[in-house]
C-alpha cells in the first residue's frame, strides 16, 4: 500500500510541475502580446520578461525545488536547478519574441 501512495504522490508533484510550467509559460505569451502590440524591442521584452509574471515564476520555481528535492537533490542543488529552468524559458521566450518582431507574427494563449 505505501509503494502506491509514494506513486500517487510522485504523480501529483509532477502534475504540479506541469501545470505551474505552463501558467508561467502562458503569462510570458500574454506579455509577448502585449509587448508585441505596443511595438517594444527585443531588449525591452527581455528586460520586462525578467520582472514578469512574479507569482506564476515564484510558484513554478518552488515545484522545481520540490520535485527536485523529493529525487534527492540537495536543497542547493534544486535551487540551482530550478534557476536554470527559469532562464531557459526567459531565454526561450526571448528568442520566439525576436522570432515574432521578424516575422510579424504574434503567439496564440493555449
Amino acid at each position: 500500500m505505501s509503494i502506491l501512495l509514494f506513486i500517487v504522490a510522485a504523480a501529483a508533484s509532477v502534475t504540479s510541475l506541469q501545470g505551474s510550467r505552463a501558467a508561467y509559460e502562458q503569462c510570458l505569451v500574454q506579455l509577448t502580446i502585449d509587448m508585441l502590440k505596443e511595438k517594444k524591442t527585443a531588449d525591452e521584452f527581455t528586460e520586462a520578461s525578467k520582472t514578469a509574471c512574479e507569482t506564476e515564476k515564484t510558484n513554478f520555481r518552488a515545484a522545481v525545488v520540490k520535485e527536485e528535492r523529493s529525487s534527492g537533490s540537495s536543497t542547493a542543488d534544486a535551487n540551482e536547478f530550478a534557476d536554470e529552468e527559469v532562464t531557459t524559458i526567459l531565454d526561450d521566450m526571448a528568442i520566439g519574441y525576436a522570432d515574432h518582431l521578424l516575422y510579424k507574427t504574434t503567439p496564440v494563449r493555449d
